[in-house]
């Protein structure tokens, strides 16, 4: 199904991407009536009326300024800028507006090229002006963004359609979003985590969200564990509705301390729900990851240095079953103990509050069967229409919410999309939750 936002990136990391702009957006109603408007334009004909020439200075200004958070030449009184218009190359070549950082006391760094057309322009179509030779926009966006020392990006845009690629494979786009589309705060975030400022830029253009994301693998400990076959996974995140700055020998303390050592690389969770062998702890880019396997059988339990948790497993799929409770709802159980021994005590209170989000990764057509707590009139039998379900964003206040009522929420949000004939499957959200305070204590 076509989203009004689409990306070739690990859905997981998507999502871990959605979720910071969600959690940090203090803005969010005002950039939706941007782009509002920009559908209301579009939809009235006077969008598709003008060329690029007459509508990208306010179109630029309004998009790339106010919704994705970059400073214009005029916008703010600090440097440096990073939009520049009708930037040219060493060919000849000009673009029509370049990202990067700009006017500060270093040279000029360009990391994102654009090109424009008109909002009636086909991106795909050969262009018949004998000055494009027969290129496609996207051949000329990624020709001239070629030419250009560093840059990362080529942006090729109608006005309408907006699209991202990297000059490391310019035939797949990244990212594209159909911008009169996105209607919602979880769809803004969307285009946020693919396109803004944090996503191509970052603070210095090293730390840029984007080009660490296409590197990342399933050992990198902001992902999930790996999928094996016969097997799904589940994923269970935290993202403090405040960003945080964590030094990193605090965030692997806060995780050491879920643990206790009993030899060189063992270490029993005291809540008992495992025990398990853990790998030596895993760092990179502001993440530290605990990691356990044996057989079919892992767990990753993350935080990073912005005070995210991220807590995933990989179970048997025993005869095509997801398993009810054992499955999803520990790992939902576990993810909320690890916010609140780790998280609270570095945040120096001990209430949090933030968002959660999970997942249920490779289930096509596995059953979900429930024997116990479900609402009267539920089926208790279903399967999965999809590879990846989703579930949030929960808005989580440790102080007006038990963890207990979090996790059953999640459960109930994904058995309801395992369908059966009368629907999907339905817990009860009250009793569920009294099955969770019934598992060994923090």
């Amino acid at each position: 199904m076509r989203r009004p936002v689409n990306t070739r990136l690990d859905p997981s990391l998507f999502a871990l991407m959605k979720a910071r702009r969600r959690a940090w957006e203090p803005n969010a109603q005002g950039k939706l009536a941007v782009l509002r408007r920009l559908g209301q334009h579009q939809n009235s004909g006077l969008l598709p009326g003008l060329t690029e020439s007459n509508a990208e200075q306010s179109w630029n200004e309004q998009l790339f300024g106010k919704v994705l958070g970059y400073q214009t030449l005029l916008s703010h009184d600090r440097l440096p800028f990073h939009l520049k218009p009708k930037s040219y190359n060493t060919s000849g070549k000009y673009d029509d507006f370049s990202l990067g950082f700009f006017g500060g006391p270093a040279k000029d760094v360009v990391l994102a090229s654009a090109e424009l057309k008109g909002a009636k322009a086909n991106l795909d179509k050969p262009q018949t002006d004998k000055a494009y030779g027969g290129r496609t926009a996207v051949q000329q966006a990624a020709s001239t963004a070629q030419e250009i020392a560093n840059c990362r990006w080529a942006i090729v845009s109608n006005l309408v359609e907006l699209r991202l690629y990297s000059l490391d494979d310019d035939t797949t786009a990244v990212a594209t979003a159909l911008l009169p589309e996105v209607r919602s705060a979880r769809e803004l975030a969307a285009l946020c985590a693919m396109f803004d400022r944090r996503a191509l830029l970052g603070d210095d253009g090293d730390n840029a969200e984007m080009k660490n994301a296409l590197r990342l693998c399933n050992d990198h400990p902001s992902m999930p564990v790996g999928p094996k076959p016969g097997c799904y996974r589940v994923v269970f995140r935290f993202t403090p509705t405040q960003e945080q700055n964590f030094p990193l020998f605090e965030v692997e303390g806060a995780l050491r301390k879920m643990t206790r050592p009993n030899g060189s690389r063992h270490w029993d969770r005291p809540s008992n729900f495992d025990s398990v062998d853990f790998h030596p702890a895993s760092l990179e880019d502001g993440w530290v990851a605990l990691d356990s396997e044996d057989g079919n059988k892992a767990q990753r339990i993350a935080m990073s240095t912005l005070g995210e948790v991220q807590v995933s497993r990989r179970r048997s799929l025993n005869g095509g079953e997801v398993r009810w409770i054992s499955g999803p709802g520990r790992t939902f159980e576990l993810g909320t103990e690890v916010v609140q021994r780790c998280h609270a005590p570095l945040t120096q209170h001990g209430a949090h509050e933030g968002i959660v989000t999970a997942e249920l990764r490779e289930v096509a057509a596995a059953q979900l069967q429930a024997k116990v707590d479900l609402l009267r009139t539920a089926t208790n039998l279903g399967t999965s229409p999809r590879d990846l379900l989703t579930v949030g964003d929960f808005n989580w206040a440790s102080a007006a919410m038990p963890s207990d009522a979090v996790c059953a929420r999640c459960l109930c949000e994904l058995a309801i999309q395992f369908r059966g004939d009368t629907g999907g499957v339905a817990f009860d959200p009250a009793k569920l939750a009294r099955v969770f305070r019934g598992f060994p204590a923090a």
